[in-house]
């Protein structure tokens, strides 16, 4: 087994620490909370330094605290990085939050594409995620 090169070492420890996971270096990844274990798969995505990063549901079963943390870590890394990200989300307020563009999307059907503005006005969207409104004889 071979050691990484101390290079490789401080650049892995640099990127443990910017996503607040320096302290767990030692550790499993098995002992990481759910939110820890989230901070890690990206972790590890990034190190291989993409151009752009897909995401399937990346706040998925987070607390809102935590979900508010990965989504400010996201900007920063497309901001910082100059990464593009493209990713699935159930969470509008992340998705709206994050995106530049949007395509909604129902049973494989595109409901809806364009801006913020635009996709959130979209009475499309409004129906397939609130439901068709009710009309009382």
């Amino acid at each position: 087994r071979c050691a990484p090169s101390p290079d490789i070492r401080d650049e892995a420890m640099a990127l443990l620490a910017d996503l607040r996971l320096a302290g767990h270096a030692q550790q499993g990844a098995r002992f990481l909370s759910h939110g820890d274990k989230k901070r890690l798969e990206f972790a590890i995505a990034l190190a291989g330094r993409p151009a752009i990063l897909m995401l399937d549901e990346p706040t998925a079963g987070m607390s809102p605290s935590d979900r508010a943390d990965v989504a400010a870590l996201i900007a920063r890394m497309q901001r910082e990085r100059g990464i593009t990200v493209v990713m699935t989300e159930h969470d509008m307020d992340v998705v709206f939050g994050l995106a530049d563009r949007i395509m909604v999307m129902n049973y494989g059907e595109v409901v809806s594409t364009g801006s913020v503005e635009a996709v959130r006005a979209d009475p499309r969207v409004r129906e397939v995620y609130l439901g068709k409104e009710m009309v009382h004889a």
